[in-house]
Protein backbone atom coordinates (compact mmCIF):
# COMPACT_ATOMS: atom_id res chain seq x y z
CA UNK A 1 0.00 0.00 0.00
CA UNK A 2 2.79 2.37 0.97
CA UNK A 3 3.94 1.29 -2.48
CA UNK A 4 1.64 2.51 -4.49
CA UNK A 5 1.42 5.60 -2.83
CA UNK A 6 5.12 6.53 -3.48
CA UNK A 7 4.31 5.97 -6.88
CA UNK A 8 1.66 8.03 -6.86
CA UNK A 9 3.90 10.94 -5.76
CA UNK A 10 6.33 10.01 -8.34
CA UNK A 11 4.03 10.07 -11.25
CA UNK A 12 2.44 13.48 -9.83
CA UNK A 13 6.11 15.14 -9.85
CA UNK A 14 6.78 13.51 -13.36
CA UNK A 15 4.43 15.66 -14.83
CA UNK A 16 4.62 18.43 -12.86
CA UNK A 17 8.17 18.29 -14.18
CA UNK A 18 6.94 17.80 -17.80
CA UNK A 19 4.68 21.04 -16.98
CA UNK A 20 7.26 23.19 -16.10
CA UNK A 21 9.47 21.78 -19.37
CA UNK A 22 6.49 22.40 -21.72
CA UNK A 23 6.21 26.41 -19.96
CA UNK A 24 9.91 27.32 -20.67
CA UNK A 25 9.84 25.90 -24.22
CA UNK A 26 7.05 28.26 -24.67
CA UNK A 27 3.84 25.79 -25.27
CA UNK A 28 0.97 27.16 -25.94
CA UNK A 29 -1.38 24.77 -23.90
CA UNK A 30 -2.90 26.00 -20.66
CA UNK A 31 -1.96 25.00 -17.05
CA UNK A 32 -5.47 23.51 -16.34
CA UNK A 33 -5.36 21.24 -19.43
CA UNK A 34 -2.39 19.83 -18.40
CA UNK A 35 -3.36 19.66 -15.02
CA UNK A 36 -6.20 17.50 -16.41
CA UNK A 37 -4.14 15.76 -18.58
CA UNK A 38 -2.15 14.66 -15.47
CA UNK A 39 -5.05 13.68 -14.01
CA UNK A 40 -6.38 11.54 -16.65
CA UNK A 41 -2.77 9.86 -16.59
CA UNK A 42 -3.16 9.05 -12.83
CA UNK A 43 -6.22 7.63 -13.42
CA UNK A 44 -5.12 5.37 -16.07
CA UNK A 45 -2.27 4.63 -13.88
CA UNK A 46 -4.17 3.39 -11.23
CA UNK A 47 -7.05 1.23 -13.22
CA UNK A 48 -5.02 -0.11 -16.13
CA UNK A 49 -2.48 -2.82 -15.91
CA UNK A 50 0.83 -2.70 -16.96
CA UNK A 51 1.22 -2.78 -21.07
CA UNK A 52 2.75 -5.54 -22.05
CA UNK A 53 5.20 -4.99 -25.07
CA UNK A 54 5.81 -7.19 -27.74
CA UNK A 55 9.90 -7.13 -28.08
CA UNK A 56 11.24 -6.27 -31.76
CA UNK A 57 13.20 -9.82 -33.81
CA UNK A 58 16.78 -8.77 -32.91
CA UNK A 59 20.06 -10.65 -34.68
CA UNK A 60 21.49 -12.92 -31.68
CA UNK A 61 24.66 -11.59 -32.21
CA UNK A 62 24.22 -7.85 -32.33
CA UNK A 63 20.74 -7.54 -30.67
CA UNK A 64 19.64 -5.02 -33.09
CA UNK A 65 16.46 -5.66 -34.94
CA UNK A 66 16.03 -7.04 -38.25
CA UNK A 67 15.06 -5.00 -41.31
CA UNK A 68 13.34 -7.20 -44.19
CA UNK A 69 15.04 -7.31 -48.07
CA UNK A 70 11.98 -8.35 -50.01
CA UNK A 71 11.12 -5.71 -52.38
CA UNK A 72 8.15 -6.53 -54.83
CA UNK A 73 8.49 -8.45 -58.25
CA UNK A 74 8.49 -6.45 -61.35
CA UNK A 75 5.72 -7.64 -64.07
CA UNK A 76 7.67 -8.83 -66.90
CA UNK A 77 7.25 -6.03 -70.04
CA UNK A 78 4.92 -6.50 -72.52
CA UNK A 79 6.84 -7.57 -75.88
CA UNK A 80 5.75 -6.82 -79.48
CA UNK A 81 5.14 -10.37 -80.66
CA UNK A 82 2.51 -12.28 -82.35
CA UNK A 83 1.42 -15.38 -81.05
CA UNK A 84 -0.52 -18.28 -83.29
CA UNK A 85 -2.23 -21.11 -81.08
CA UNK A 86 -5.06 -23.79 -82.22
CA UNK A 87 -3.24 -24.48 -85.41
CA UNK A 88 -5.20 -26.48 -88.00
CA UNK A 89 -3.30 -27.63 -90.74
CA UNK A 90 -4.88 -29.88 -92.75
CA UNK A 91 -7.59 -28.95 -94.97
CA UNK A 92 -9.99 -31.99 -95.52
CA UNK A 93 -13.72 -31.64 -96.58
CA UNK A 94 -15.29 -33.28 -93.52
CA UNK A 95 -13.55 -30.73 -91.28
CA UNK A 96 -15.32 -27.34 -91.11
CA UNK A 97 -11.98 -25.25 -90.09
CA UNK A 98 -8.29 -25.03 -91.02
CA UNK A 99 -5.90 -22.07 -89.63
CA UNK A 100 -5.35 -20.77 -86.25
CA UNK A 101 -6.29 -18.30 -83.72
CA UNK A 102 -3.80 -15.27 -83.61
CA UNK A 103 -3.10 -12.30 -80.69
CA UNK A 104 -0.66 -9.75 -79.84
CA UNK A 105 1.77 -9.96 -76.90
CA UNK A 106 1.85 -6.16 -76.42
CA UNK A 107 0.32 -2.94 -76.91
CA UNK A 108 1.24 -1.18 -80.86
CA UNK A 109 3.33 1.79 -80.19
CA UNK A 110 1.74 5.18 -79.90
CA UNK A 111 -2.13 3.00 -79.76
CA UNK A 112 -1.77 2.83 -83.73
CA UNK A 113 -3.37 -0.23 -85.62
CA UNK A 114 -1.88 -3.35 -86.67
CA UNK A 115 -2.52 -5.52 -89.47
CA UNK A 116 -1.95 -9.19 -90.32
CA UNK A 117 -1.74 -9.67 -93.98
CA UNK A 118 -0.56 -12.40 -96.53
CA UNK A 119 2.43 -11.68 -98.06
CA UNK A 120 2.99 -14.82 -100.15
CA UNK A 121 1.49 -18.04 -101.22
CA UNK A 122 3.42 -20.95 -102.89
CA UNK A 123 2.06 -24.30 -104.34
CA UNK A 124 3.53 -27.74 -104.36
CA UNK A 125 2.20 -29.53 -107.21
CA UNK A 126 4.91 -32.41 -107.01
CA UNK A 127 6.89 -30.65 -109.72
CA UNK A 128 9.90 -29.40 -107.75
CA UNK A 129 9.18 -25.88 -108.75
CA UNK A 130 6.18 -24.13 -106.45
CA UNK A 131 4.06 -21.92 -108.53
CA UNK A 132 2.54 -18.92 -107.17
CA UNK A 133 -1.38 -18.63 -105.48
CA UNK A 134 -3.17 -21.69 -103.59
CA UNK A 135 -5.46 -22.87 -106.95
CA UNK A 136 -7.88 -24.51 -104.01
CA UNK A 137 -8.78 -21.77 -101.43
CA UNK A 138 -9.70 -17.92 -101.86
CA UNK A 139 -7.40 -16.28 -99.81
CA UNK A 140 -4.84 -14.44 -101.95
CA UNK A 141 -1.67 -12.13 -101.67
CA UNK A 142 -2.72 -8.25 -99.64
CA UNK A 143 -5.74 -10.24 -98.08
CA UNK A 144 -5.66 -8.66 -94.51
CA UNK A 145 -6.46 -11.85 -92.04
CA UNK A 146 -6.83 -9.67 -88.58
CA UNK A 147 -6.61 -6.10 -87.69
CA UNK A 148 -6.02 -4.78 -84.07
CA UNK A 149 -7.12 -1.08 -82.52
CA UNK A 150 -9.29 -0.35 -85.87
CA UNK A 151 -10.85 2.54 -85.68
CA UNK A 152 -9.25 3.71 -82.40
CA UNK A 153 -10.92 0.68 -80.42
CA UNK A 154 -7.63 -0.65 -78.08
CA UNK A 155 -8.29 -3.79 -78.56
CA UNK A 156 -4.99 -5.17 -79.55
CA UNK A 157 -5.40 -7.54 -76.20
CA UNK A 158 -8.38 -9.25 -78.06
CA UNK A 159 -7.48 -12.56 -80.32
CA UNK A 160 -8.29 -12.60 -83.65
CA UNK A 161 -8.91 -16.37 -85.40
CA UNK A 162 -8.44 -16.80 -89.51
CA UNK A 163 -9.39 -19.75 -91.52
CA UNK A 164 -9.19 -20.86 -95.17
CA UNK A 165 -12.17 -21.19 -97.21
CA UNK A 166 -11.50 -23.62 -99.87
CA UNK A 167 -13.03 -23.45 -103.59
CA UNK A 168 -15.36 -26.49 -104.19
CA UNK A 169 -15.47 -25.52 -108.07
CA UNK A 170 -12.83 -27.99 -108.65
CA UNK A 171 -13.45 -31.40 -109.49
CA UNK A 172 -10.12 -33.17 -108.34
CA UNK A 173 -9.60 -35.38 -105.30
CA UNK A 174 -5.84 -35.04 -104.88
CA UNK A 175 -4.06 -32.92 -102.25
CA UNK A 176 -2.35 -30.12 -102.68
CA UNK A 177 -0.30 -28.66 -100.27
CA UNK A 178 -0.11 -24.59 -100.02
CA UNK A 179 2.46 -22.95 -98.05
CA UNK A 180 1.50 -18.73 -96.36
CA UNK A 181 3.46 -16.10 -95.56
CA UNK A 182 2.35 -13.72 -93.02
CA UNK A 183 3.65 -10.32 -92.35
CA UNK A 184 2.36 -7.23 -89.90
CA UNK A 185 1.67 -3.40 -91.18
CA UNK A 186 0.97 -0.39 -89.12
CA UNK A 187 2.40 0.16 -85.71
CA UNK A 188 6.24 0.59 -86.06
CA UNK A 189 6.84 -1.99 -83.14
CA UNK A 190 4.94 -4.83 -85.26
CA UNK A 191 5.68 -3.78 -88.90
CA UNK A 192 9.39 -4.41 -88.03
CA UNK A 193 8.85 -7.81 -86.97
CA UNK A 194 10.15 -10.65 -89.20
CA UNK A 195 7.16 -12.79 -91.60
CA UNK A 196 6.20 -16.41 -89.87
CA UNK A 197 4.93 -18.77 -92.47
CA UNK A 198 2.34 -21.80 -92.18
CA UNK A 199 1.95 -24.88 -94.50
CA UNK A 200 -1.82 -26.27 -95.17
CA UNK A 201 -2.27 -29.44 -96.95
CA UNK A 202 -5.70 -29.01 -98.92
CA UNK A 203 -7.92 -32.31 -100.23
CA UNK A 204 -11.27 -31.31 -102.18
CA UNK A 205 -13.74 -34.31 -102.07
CA UNK A 206 -14.57 -34.95 -105.61
CA UNK A 207 -18.19 -33.38 -106.47
CA UNK A 208 -20.94 -35.49 -106.35
CA UNK A 209 -22.42 -36.28 -109.40
CA UNK A 210 -26.15 -35.74 -108.49
CA UNK A 211 -27.32 -35.07 -112.02
CA UNK A 212 -29.65 -38.23 -113.39
CA UNK A 213 -29.89 -39.12 -117.31
CA UNK A 214 -32.17 -38.45 -119.47
CA UNK A 215 -35.25 -40.80 -119.07
CA UNK A 216 -36.57 -43.12 -121.79
CA UNK A 217 -38.91 -41.57 -124.24
CA UNK A 218 -41.88 -42.71 -126.47
CA UNK A 219 -41.59 -46.43 -124.87
CA UNK A 220 -43.21 -49.03 -126.62
CA UNK A 221 -44.38 -52.38 -125.31
CA UNK A 222 -44.61 -55.09 -127.74
CA UNK A 223 -44.79 -59.15 -127.64
CA UNK A 224 -41.34 -60.80 -127.41
CA UNK A 225 -40.09 -64.10 -128.72
CA UNK A 226 -41.11 -66.12 -125.92
CA UNK A 227 -43.73 -66.68 -123.53
CA UNK A 228 -43.75 -64.13 -120.44
CA UNK A 229 -41.70 -61.43 -122.02
CA UNK A 230 -42.32 -58.15 -123.34
CA UNK A 231 -40.03 -55.95 -125.24
CA UNK A 232 -39.71 -52.43 -124.11
CA UNK A 233 -38.27 -50.04 -126.85
CA UNK A 234 -37.55 -46.33 -126.64
CA UNK A 235 -35.96 -43.80 -128.40
CA UNK A 236 -32.04 -43.34 -128.39
CA UNK A 237 -30.94 -41.19 -125.75
CA UNK A 238 -29.15 -37.97 -127.08
CA UNK A 239 -26.59 -38.26 -124.63
CA UNK A 240 -25.99 -42.24 -125.31
CA UNK A 241 -22.63 -41.73 -123.03
CA UNK A 242 -24.63 -40.69 -120.10
CA UNK A 243 -26.39 -43.93 -119.72
CA UNK A 244 -24.63 -46.45 -117.83
CA UNK A 245 -27.50 -49.21 -117.49
CA UNK A 246 -31.06 -49.76 -117.51
CA UNK A 247 -33.97 -50.57 -114.90
CA UNK A 248 -37.55 -52.39 -115.50
CA UNK A 249 -40.46 -52.33 -113.37
CA UNK A 250 -43.37 -54.62 -113.41
CA UNK A 251 -46.40 -53.46 -111.17
CA UNK A 252 -49.02 -56.12 -111.10
CA UNK A 253 -52.87 -55.41 -110.24
CA UNK A 254 -52.20 -51.54 -110.00
CA UNK A 255 -49.63 -52.47 -106.96
CA UNK A 256 -46.23 -51.10 -105.91
CA UNK A 257 -43.73 -51.29 -108.96
CA UNK A 258 -41.00 -54.39 -108.26
CA UNK A 259 -37.62 -54.02 -109.94
CA UNK A 260 -36.91 -57.05 -112.07
CA UNK A 261 -34.28 -56.04 -114.44
CA UNK A 262 -31.21 -54.50 -113.68
CA UNK A 263 -28.40 -54.33 -116.82
CA UNK A 264 -25.63 -52.19 -117.83
CA UNK A 265 -25.23 -51.17 -121.34
CA UNK A 266 -21.79 -53.12 -121.62
CA UNK A 267 -23.55 -56.62 -120.64
CA UNK A 268 -25.14 -56.35 -123.73
CA UNK A 269 -28.83 -56.89 -122.94
CA UNK A 270 -29.36 -53.29 -124.10
CA UNK A 271 -30.31 -53.53 -127.96
CA UNK A 272 -28.98 -49.96 -129.04
CA UNK A 273 -28.99 -50.60 -132.86
CA UNK A 274 -32.63 -51.14 -133.47
CA UNK A 275 -34.19 -49.21 -136.71
CA UNK A 276 -30.49 -48.38 -137.41
CA UNK A 277 -29.12 -46.90 -134.05
CA UNK A 278 -32.34 -44.52 -133.79
CA UNK A 279 -33.97 -46.67 -131.15
CA UNK A 280 -33.19 -49.14 -127.83
CA UNK A 281 -34.92 -51.61 -126.48
CA UNK A 282 -34.48 -54.29 -123.73
CA UNK A 283 -36.63 -57.86 -123.21
CA UNK A 284 -37.96 -57.85 -119.57
CA UNK A 285 -38.75 -61.28 -118.46
CA UNK A 286 -40.46 -63.19 -116.96
CA UNK A 287 -43.64 -61.98 -116.33
CA UNK A 288 -46.58 -63.14 -114.70
CA UNK A 289 -49.45 -64.30 -116.77
CA UNK A 290 -53.61 -63.47 -116.61
CA UNK A 291 -53.29 -60.23 -114.24
CA UNK A 292 -53.10 -56.95 -115.27
CA UNK A 293 -49.75 -55.29 -115.48
CA UNK A 294 -47.78 -52.08 -115.25
CA UNK A 295 -44.29 -51.71 -116.79
CA UNK A 296 -42.01 -49.05 -116.55
CA UNK A 297 -38.38 -48.41 -117.69
CA UNK A 298 -35.70 -46.03 -116.45
CA UNK A 299 -31.86 -45.50 -117.22
CA UNK A 300 -28.92 -44.77 -114.84
CA UNK A 301 -25.62 -43.23 -114.98
CA UNK A 302 -21.93 -44.43 -114.14
CA UNK A 303 -22.70 -43.10 -110.04
CA UNK A 304 -26.18 -45.05 -110.16
CA UNK A 305 -28.13 -41.87 -110.21
CA UNK A 306 -31.87 -42.47 -111.41
CA UNK A 307 -34.07 -40.79 -114.32
CA UNK A 308 -37.74 -40.59 -113.81
CA UNK A 309 -40.30 -43.14 -115.15
CA UNK A 310 -40.78 -42.97 -118.43
CA UNK A 311 -43.75 -41.21 -118.42
CA UNK A 312 -46.31 -42.14 -115.53
CA UNK A 313 -48.53 -43.55 -118.21
CA UNK A 314 -47.06 -46.93 -117.85
CA UNK A 315 -47.90 -50.37 -119.67
CA UNK A 316 -50.20 -52.84 -119.07
CA UNK A 317 -50.45 -56.38 -120.40
CA UNK A 318 -51.80 -60.02 -119.40
CA UNK A 319 -48.96 -61.68 -119.97
CA UNK A 320 -49.25 -62.52 -124.02
CA UNK A 321 -49.45 -58.93 -125.21
CA UNK A 322 -49.13 -55.50 -124.29
CA UNK A 323 -51.03 -52.33 -123.55
CA UNK A 324 -49.63 -49.05 -125.01
CA UNK A 325 -51.40 -45.78 -125.03
CA UNK A 326 -54.55 -44.21 -123.65
CA UNK A 327 -57.31 -46.90 -123.37
CA UNK A 328 -59.76 -47.95 -125.84
CA UNK A 329 -63.26 -45.82 -127.05
CA UNK A 330 -65.37 -47.63 -124.69
CA UNK A 331 -68.02 -50.16 -126.47
CA UNK A 332 -71.60 -48.87 -125.27
CA UNK A 333 -73.61 -52.30 -125.10
CA UNK A 334 -76.88 -51.63 -123.28
CA UNK A 335 -78.66 -48.97 -121.70
CA UNK A 336 -81.40 -49.95 -119.74
CA UNK A 337 -83.42 -48.86 -116.20
CA UNK A 338 -81.74 -49.95 -113.23
CA UNK A 339 -83.62 -51.79 -110.53
CA UNK A 340 -84.56 -48.25 -108.37
CA UNK A 341 -86.70 -45.35 -109.29
CA UNK A 342 -84.26 -42.79 -111.02
CA UNK A 343 -81.36 -45.17 -111.80
CA UNK A 344 -79.80 -45.91 -115.00
CA UNK A 345 -77.35 -49.49 -116.33
CA UNK A 346 -74.97 -48.82 -119.16
CA UNK A 347 -73.10 -51.60 -120.28
CA UNK A 348 -69.49 -51.41 -121.19
CA UNK A 349 -68.59 -54.20 -123.64
CA UNK A 350 -65.33 -56.24 -124.44
CA UNK A 351 -63.73 -53.87 -127.27
CA UNK A 352 -63.27 -56.34 -130.45
CA UNK A 353 -60.43 -59.13 -129.90
CA UNK A 354 -58.65 -57.22 -126.86
CA UNK A 355 -58.10 -60.52 -124.60
CA UNK A 356 -58.33 -58.51 -121.42
CA UNK A 357 -61.57 -56.39 -121.00
CA UNK A 358 -61.20 -52.78 -119.94
CA UNK A 359 -57.97 -54.28 -117.43
CA UNK A 360 -56.04 -51.11 -118.19
CA UNK A 361 -59.04 -48.63 -117.12
CA UNK A 362 -59.21 -47.26 -113.75
CA UNK A 363 -62.95 -44.93 -114.21
CA UNK A 364 -65.39 -44.05 -116.70
CA UNK A 365 -66.20 -40.27 -116.85
CA UNK A 366 -70.17 -39.90 -118.48
CA UNK A 367 -72.08 -36.78 -119.39
CA UNK A 368 -75.85 -36.45 -119.83
CA UNK A 369 -78.28 -34.48 -121.54
CA UNK A 370 -81.81 -34.47 -120.67
CA UNK A 371 -82.66 -31.54 -122.89
CA UNK A 372 -80.95 -28.89 -120.48
CA UNK A 373 -77.20 -29.58 -122.49
CA UNK A 374 -74.71 -32.05 -121.51
CA UNK A 375 -73.35 -32.48 -117.86
CA UNK A 376 -71.18 -34.85 -115.73
CA UNK A 377 -73.00 -37.79 -113.77
CA UNK A 378 -71.08 -39.68 -111.28
CA UNK A 379 -71.43 -43.21 -111.60
CA UNK A 380 -72.69 -44.58 -108.25
CA UNK A 381 -71.97 -48.15 -108.61
CA UNK A 382 -69.38 -50.53 -111.37
CA UNK A 383 -70.26 -53.98 -111.34
CA UNK A 384 -68.45 -56.54 -113.61
CA UNK A 385 -70.54 -58.44 -115.58
CA UNK A 386 -69.79 -62.55 -115.63
CA UNK A 387 -71.55 -62.75 -118.63
CA UNK A 388 -70.88 -60.04 -121.77
CA UNK A 389 -67.52 -60.17 -119.94
CA UNK A 390 -67.04 -56.21 -119.57
CA UNK A 391 -68.98 -53.75 -116.72
CA UNK A 392 -72.25 -52.22 -115.69
CA UNK A 393 -71.94 -48.93 -115.16
CA UNK A 394 -75.04 -47.53 -112.22
CA UNK A 395 -75.74 -44.22 -112.94
CA UNK A 396 -77.89 -42.30 -110.31
CA UNK A 397 -80.16 -39.90 -110.47
CA UNK A 398 -81.01 -39.89 -114.05
CA UNK A 399 -83.86 -41.84 -116.68
CA UNK A 400 -82.63 -43.83 -119.39
CA UNK A 401 -84.54 -42.03 -121.22
CA UNK A 402 -84.72 -39.59 -123.47
CA UNK A 403 -81.27 -38.73 -122.52
CA UNK A 404 -78.00 -38.47 -124.70
CA UNK A 405 -74.89 -39.93 -123.05
CA UNK A 406 -71.46 -39.00 -123.84
CA UNK A 407 -68.48 -41.91 -122.29
CA UNK A 408 -64.91 -41.47 -121.73
CA UNK A 409 -62.50 -44.06 -120.64
CA UNK A 410 -59.71 -42.77 -118.20
CA UNK A 411 -56.75 -45.31 -117.47
CA UNK A 412 -54.90 -45.06 -114.06
CA UNK A 413 -52.48 -42.40 -115.32
CA UNK A 414 -55.37 -39.99 -116.50
CA UNK A 415 -54.99 -40.94 -120.03
CA UNK A 416 -58.29 -40.53 -121.65
CA UNK A 417 -59.57 -42.68 -124.67
CA UNK A 418 -61.83 -41.70 -127.35
CA UNK A 419 -65.59 -40.46 -126.52
CA UNK A 420 -68.34 -42.69 -127.48
CA UNK A 421 -71.93 -41.84 -127.56
CA UNK A 422 -75.34 -42.98 -127.32
CA UNK A 423 -78.91 -41.28 -127.65
CA UNK A 424 -82.01 -42.43 -125.83
CA UNK A 425 -85.06 -40.83 -127.19
CA UNK A 426 -87.83 -42.97 -126.43
CA UNK A 427 -88.86 -43.95 -122.73
CA UNK A 428 -91.09 -46.98 -123.89
CA UNK A 429 -88.66 -48.11 -125.12
CA UNK A 430 -86.67 -50.27 -122.19
CA UNK A 431 -83.09 -51.28 -123.93
CA UNK A 432 -81.59 -48.74 -125.66
CA UNK A 433 -79.13 -50.15 -128.15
Amino acid sequence: MMQKKINRYLTILIVLSLIVFSTACGSSKSSTSLEDNANESINMTEESDPIQETPLETDNESDTPLESNTEPELLPELEAKITVTNLVSECLPEVDYCGFDIRLGGPPSDSSEVSVVILDIKQDDNTGVPVDGCSWANEAVGDTIATFNSGGIPDWDVGRGFGLTLSMTSNLSETKTCEYTFGATGADNYSSLESFSYTFTLKIATVSDITAPEPPINVECLPSGGSGEFLLQWESPQEPDDVFGIYAYVSENNGPYNRVLETLISDGAVNTGIDGGTKWGVVIYPLPGDTPLMLAVTTFDENYNESGWWPIDAYFGSGLDCFTGPPPTPNIGIISPAGGSMETSIQILPNGTDPSTAEDIASYAIQVDTGSGFEEIAISNLQVNTVTGGVDLILYPVDHAPTDYRITAIDYHGNSSGMATRSCPDPGVMECN
